[in-house]
Formats: C-alpha cells, structure tokens, sequence
C-alpha cells in the first residue's frame, strides 16, 4: 500500500492540473487517486464507508472478470508467488486480489482549492509538519469536496 506517495504525487500535480483546467478560470479539475488493501483502511482514510464498499466490490467483480486463471495451483504459483493463488469456485486457481484503487475526478471552484492547500500549510507549520503532512491534509479536503459534490449529485 503506497498511501504517502500518492498523496505526494497528487499535490505535485496539481499545478498541472490547474493549468490545465477548462476556458473557465473559476473551476479546476482536480483528480484523487489512492490504494487500499481493504475496505477498512478506505474508511479509515476518511472516506464515506459506501464509497469504499462500491469501490471495492467493483474491484472484485473486475478482477474476478479479468485475472487470470489456471487448472492447476502450480501453475498459478509459477506465474506469482507461492501462496498467493486461491482456489475459485469452479476448481481452477487464480491470483488473490491485493487491494483496490479508489479514484474521483471533477471540477472545483478555484478559490476552495486555494484555501484548502492555506489551511493545510497553516496547520502543517503549527505541528511542524513536513511536506508528506501538507499534501496529507490538501489531500484530504479536496478528497471530501470531491466525495461531497458527487454524493449531492446522487440526490
């Protein structure tokens, strides 16, 4: 699981992602990626436990359609690591799935993703945070302005 250099790597981008934003100066499109191993840690990374169940059941149903599958477990285990394939329920083996990425995209106003990378700095320096800290906490609440438009959507 690579939690922290995702996060690094989205803040990184982010100036490309707003120069790269629509005719409209007010909005920017921001996009979040991230890995879990489990719907757990999702949650755990503040994310609404619905959008992590959806978003690892979808996993499952893709990995399931697209991994591949063997006759045998040695087989499998020649082409991974032993131990790592499961049985399915129709006799044959494939590799287990190892966790599920969980991505959003969509446009923000500016100015909200401005005050959300302040706020993050602010807080960084109170806590003598460091960068990995700042690009945690932008992260985060953008990561909840995404989730919070989408869900108004839903409506």
């Amino acid at each position: 699981m690579r939690p922290r250099s995702s996060r690094l790597l989205l803040v990184g981008a982010l100036p490309l992602a707003i120069a790269g934003c629509s005719d409209s100066e007010q909005n920017v499109t921001y996009t979040v990626k991230d890995n879990f191993k489990n719907v757990q840690a999702c949650v755990d990374a503040q994310f609404p436990v619905d959008v992590c169940s959806d978003a690892y059941v979808q996993a499952m149903l893709d990995h399931r359609r697209i991994a591949p599958t063997y006759d045998d477990r040695a087989a499998c285990d020649a082409d991974f690591v032993e131990g790592y394939c499961q049985s399915t329920s129709d006799g044959k083996f494939m590799p287990q799935m190892s966790g599920f990425e969980l991505a959003m995209s969509g446009e923000l106003p500016k100015s909200q993703v401005e005050q959300a990378q302040q706020q993050a700095q602010q807080q960084a320096a109170q806590s003598g945070g460091t960068g990995s800290t700042i690009a945690a906490a932008a992260t985060g609440a953008l990561a909840g302005m995404l989730i919070g438009k989408a869900m108004s959507n839903r409506s």
